[in-house]
């Protein structure tokens, strides 16, 4: 199952969701129009143990398209971003384990479709931020909300407002993220953790982000 920004595909019972614009992996308009129709009208129809969100190439994700974005907020567009932020919550909604596996960039949009994810794991050269203040923007897909849930308000404000980047080290540190791995053994340390999962919790698996 292929888009123009987006490949989903399955091996034994686990769906691979892959961010397919590579080098940046950017999420604009389309992206999200895409992930839209692939949760609401494709995903509910599968049966998995688990999903595995990444994306192709060396980064997982640059983010939202800045000038797009400033656009919709500058037309007060805001139904845009509350769309993009059930979107995601949707995905925080599903039955199973859903990982995020980041190499290299995942900034903005890219942080919140991590943050929305049960579980993340990382490459050491990983890199996260929500750079929005840089643009005089907030994140608007959720950031605001998955992130201090996740590390706590102060932790919290201070990634929003500084907009300063971290990697995965001190990613782990802060709780961001759950594991790092060397970016070739990615795949299999998230096959592991599924695998885990399911014999811990099987179909009674409850998201620990709700």
């Amino acid at each position: 199952m292929i888009r123009p920004s987006l490949k989903f595909y399955k091996e034994n019972q686990i769906g691979f969701l892959v961010l397919n614009r590579p080098p940046k992996n950017e999420m604009d308009a389309l992206f999200f129009a895409e992930l839209s129709d692939f949760l609401k009208n494709n995903l509910p129809n599968i049966t998995l143990n688990g999903l595995i969100v990444t994306g192709e190439g060396r980064h997982f994700s640059s983010g939202a398209n800045v000038t797009e974005l400033a656009e919709f907020a500058h037309k007060k567009e805001f139904s845009y971003f509350e769309n993009n932020i059930n979107y995601l919550e949707s995905l925080s909604l599903c039955p199973f384990p859903v990982i995020a596996i980041v190499n290299g960039l995942c900034l903005g949009s890219a942080f919140e479709l991590a943050l929305s994810c049960h579980y993340r794991i990382a490459s050491p050269h990983a890199l996260f931020a929500l750079p929005e203040i840089s643009f005089n923007l907030m994140p608007g897909c959720g950031g605001t909300y998955f992130l201090p849930k996740l590390i706590g308000k102060s932790r919290a404000i201070d990634l929003i407002l500084s907009g300063r980047s971290v990697l995965a080290d001190e990613a782990l540190l802060l709780g961001i993220i759950d594991m790092i791995a060397q970016r070739k053994d990615l795949k299999k340390t998230a096959l592991q953790l599924l695998t885990k999962l399911n014999s811990l919790y099987g179909q009674s698996y409850e998201s620990p982000v709700n």
